[in-house]
């Protein structure tokens, strides 16, 4: 029966692991304490002090072999109580190596710990058990911080190793693409233009970190002329860093806004940050820069290279005119000097239209011919989870935008969703990351931005109460449904929504826990 005791109690030890593992991982490996956690820890903790407080008095009353089964039946109804919200959730433990090499010597530890189940007394058997369950999430970081000096170590071997790469390697083109917002949009629509003449390697996904770069460098060959790094930042210096890697001789600054400002502080920090990509740029480099953000222009007009900027009217290098958007797409043309190209483009939203011109003013820059870069703007295909439009079996049209994750983003996705017909319903969590005083004031004027483009709102997680108060600021007439979490919300879906409603989820960040 012992043994028995012993395995369950292992996989509780292994489910948890998991449980804590992944809420390190979503937060990048960085250890941080938020009321999510400190409950499940509370929770976790007070159940187990009293389970083993229970346990151990019945072992003065009843014989040794019926508690044993007490306690088996009670592991296994323990697991099973963890683990089903874990399954329910898409924050799970993603199995990088990294988090292989973690999981292995957090199971290693474990296993040791298990000896103390193997004491003879009874009662200090229990209580072995329900001490080691309790102390799990020490054990946890036990683990992590032990493996942590071997991670950073090979880190920055790896990173160095692409450095020393890009360094020698002299033929290589070196584009940067940094900003709030449109990052990865921009990088692709130009790998799709650059890569109708050249032979063009780029970042994958939203790959923006040292490690991500140094990742796609290992794709780079013999017969590559080109390499596009997105450059992501959630801290000063992050940019610096990546353009001390890359030395990019090309740029594209998409845009700049609040994002991350629970690490950056202030809008500025956020500007100068961005700036580093420009300023790291040598004299005979060539940066674009969106001339409808009022940041990134005013960096137009300090930046001492080559440069272009581009917007929506003729003032600009590269412009766009006679924009139609729909709902399947957009139709306008794209202006420079004397030169008009038609586009076409299923890519939804004005935003996008500005994004292409990014991406074709870099183009131009290297010689790709007006028809190439048509002719590419037509074949772009939405990224998964960014304004993309999923016609669905049962009628509903789903306009995902899930990984849009700041206000200018919002505001591009409440535009594409008005040249909708049906009703329109607006899923949304919220924008995060942005500090306690500065996150409620954002999402309320979320909620007063979502009043003007919805029938209905479903709102989940801890921003809810700052939107449905931006909402009824607004006088919203429509209907509020609010949900604890993403999955009760989610559930609740076949109620809410009917054939020829439009779905927009906005922000489907992931809850903690």
């Amino acid at each position: 029966m012992k043994y028995l005791t012993i395995f369950l109690f292992m996989c509780n030890m292994l489910r948890l692991g998991l449980h804590y593992y992944a809420m390190l991982q979503l937060d990048n490996y960085k250890i941080k304490i938020n009321q999510k956690i400190e409950r499940f820890f509370l929770l976790t903790v007070l159940s187990l002090i009293a389970s083993a407080i229970a346990f151990t008095i019945l072992t003065g009353f009843l014989r040794r072999f019926i508690v044993e089964i007490l306690l088996n039946f009670f592991l296994l109804i323990y697991f099973v109580f963890i683990s089903i919200p874990y399954l329910q959730k898409r924050n799970k433990l993603v199995f990088t190596p990294r988090a292989v090499r973690m999981y292995i010597l957090y199971g290693f530890i474990s296993l040791l710990l298990c000896g103390i189940v193997f004491i003879e007394r009874f009662s200090l058997f229990v209580c072995g058990v329900f001490f080691i369950l309790i102390i799990n999430p020490f054990i946890c970081f036990l683990a992590y911080a032990a493996i942590l000096p071997f991670e950073v170590r090979n880190n920055r071997k790896y990173i160095e190793r692409a450095k020393v790469f890009l360094d020698e390697n002299k033929s290589l083109i070196k584009i940067g693409i940094t900003g709030s917002y449109a990052k990865t949009s921009c990088k692709n629509i130009l790998y799709e233009m650059l890569s109708s003449q050249y032979n063009v390697c780029a970042t994958k996904a939203s790959y923006n970190t040292p490690l991500g770069i140094a990742k796609a460098v290992g794709e780079i060959n013999k017969a590559t002329d080109i390499f596009i790094a997105e450059m992501g930042a959630r801290k000063l210096g992050d940019i610096k860093e990546l353009v001390d890697i890359v030395k990019p001789k090309y740029a594209i600054i998409t845009g700049v806004t609040r994002q991350h400002m629970q690490t950056f502080g202030t809008i500025e920090n956020i500007y100068r940050e961005k700036q580093e990509l420009v300023s790291g740029l040598p004299q005979d480099g060539f940066c674009v820069f969106n001339g409808e953000n009022s940041y990134t222009k005013f960096m137009y007009y300090k930046c001492k290279t080559e440069k272009c900027i581009v917007g929506f009217d003729n003032t600009y290098d590269y412009y766009a005119e006679n924009i139609q958007t729909t709902d399947n797409g957009s139709f306008f043309d794209l202006v420079f000097g004397d030169k008009r190209i038609k586009c076409t483009t299923c890519l939804l939203g004005r935003h996008n239209i500005l994004n292409i011109l990014l991406a074709a003013a870099m183009a131009k820059k290297f010689g790709i011919e007006d028809e190439k870069i048509a002719e590419a703007i037509e074949r772009i295909k939405p990224i998964k989870h960014r304004l993309e439009l999923i016609n669905s079996a049962n009628g509903i049209t789903i306009i995902d935008d899930s990984y849009n994750c700041n206000i200018d983003g919002a505001v591009a996705a409440f535009e594409v969703l008005r040249d909708f017909c049906g009703r329109k319903v607006i899923f949304s969590q919220g924008i995060v990351e942005l500090g306690d005083e500065e996150q409620y004031k954002t999402n309320l004027f979320l909620g007063k931005l979502i009043a003007k483009s919805a029938d209905i709102v479903i709102l989940c997680g801890s921003n809810a109460n700052a939107i449905k108060t931006g909402l009824n600021q607004e006088n919203f007439a429509g209907e509020i449904k609010i949900y604890k979490g993403l999955k009760q919300a989610q559930n609740d879906f076949c109620n809410i929504l009917a054939p020829g409603d439009i779905l927009l989820i906005q922000n489907d960040l992931p809850d903690n826990l």
